[in-house]
C-alpha cells in the first residue's frame, strides 16, 4: 500500500467512525485512539531499548519525541544508557 492509499484509508475509516456520533462521542474515541497510539509507542520504544542492550558496544542517548494534535513534535523525554557488565 502506498503512502497516499494508506492515508486515504485512515480517512476513510475516520469518517465512518465519526459518522452519526455526537462532537463530544468524535472527542471521546479521539483521545482513545490517540492514547493507544501513545502506549504503542511506548511499548515499541521499551522493546528497541532492551533489544539494543542485547547488543554488545556502546548505547546510544535514545529521544522520544510525540506528535501532538497539531502535528507538532517536541521532545518529551531523553534517556541515555549504558550497560555495563
Amino acid at each position: 500500500m502506498q503512502s497516499c492509499e494508506l492515508a486515504l484509508s485512515i480517512s476513510t475509516l475516520a469518517c465512518c467512525i465519526a459518522e452519526g456520533k455526537s462532537p463530544e462521542e468524535i472527542a471521546l474515541i479521539s483521545s482513545i485512539f490517540m492514547q493507544l497510539g501513545d502506549t504503542l509507542a511506548t511499548i515499541a520504544a521499551h522493546q528497541a531499548l532492551w533489544y539494543s542492550l542485547s547488543i554488545p558496544g556502546p548505547k546510544p542517548a535514545y529521544h522520544v519525541a510525540v506528535r501532538d494534535a497539531a502535528g507538532g513534535c517536541s521532545t518529551m523525554l531523553s534517556i541515555c544508557v549504558s550497560k555495563h557488565i
